[in-house]
């Protein structure tokens, strides 16, 4: 398991992870899924699309286990006001999940947070997509990138915006085009204020992780946080 779940940042605000979909190990984390975690998977037409998915929310209850001291199937999620996934019992212990194509980001930590991940591609129909949901400013930088680095810059931006309203659980529920993530400090509308910041995942994906501006208590790189148990 170890070659397939890498810790990559460890912060005084949350732990994140990358996780190998397709590694061969990855299969047997099934078996930890709860009975709708399941029924979710089998709605997949595709079967690589299912192992992923399996083996993606297989590793967050892996990890959530070191966290919380319990069994991988014993971690309870139940959906928060707006469908965000949370910890049943109430314990401090903040969590979320992203996955694109065959490699998924876990992020745990104390203070409300979010992350996305998003595996570099050709984007040559982005201002469409950014005009629908980034700001004008937003796309100005973008357009001012040299034609080669449009898509990343593109998907960087994406990952931002995602990850900073994952981390307040609205999603899609307010208008994306409201919240600049240009900066490191984002002002979300009136919903909050956000740290947020970029990072590379080798050569292959772009990710950001976002936190609720609120004081974190530290994770230890190599210890756990308190048991929920």
């Amino acid at each position: 398991m170890a070659d397939a779940i890498r810790l990559i940042d460890t912060t005084s605000d949350a732990r994140l992870w990358t996780v190998e979909l397709d590694a061969p190990e990855a299969s047997s984390w099934r078996g930890w899924l709860s009975a709708e975690e399941h029924a979710r998977a089998a709605r997949f037409v595709f079967a690589r699309d299912r192992s992923r998915y399996e083996a993606a929310h297989g590793a967050l209850r892996h990890l959530l286990a070191s966290s919380t001291g319990l069994a991988p199937n014993a971690v309870r999620l139940v959906p928060g006001a707006l469908g965000k996934p949370r910890l049943a019992d109430e314990c401090g212990i903040e969590f979320n999940l992203s996955h694109s194509q065959g490699l998924a980001l876990i992020a745990i930590g104390h203070a409300p947070l979010g992350v996305d991940v998003e595996w570099l591609r050709p984007f040559d129909d982005w201002r469409a997509l950014a005009a629908a949901h980034f700001t004008a400013a937003e796309q100005t930088v973008i357009a001012k990138q040299p034609a080669a680095a449009q898509s990343h810059e593109f998907l960087r931006f994406w990952t931002r915006k995602e990850a900073c309203l994952k981390a307040l659980g609205l999603g899609l529920s307010i208008d994306t085009r409201t919240v600049d993530v240009r900066q490191d400090r984002v002002d979300a509308a009136g919903h909050g204020a956000l740290a947020v910041r970029s990072l590379a995942i080798g050569c292959e994906a772009i990710a950001s992780i976002a936190f609720v501006e609120a004081v974190a208590a530290p994770i230890p790189a190599n210890h756990s946080v308190e048991a929920c148990a």
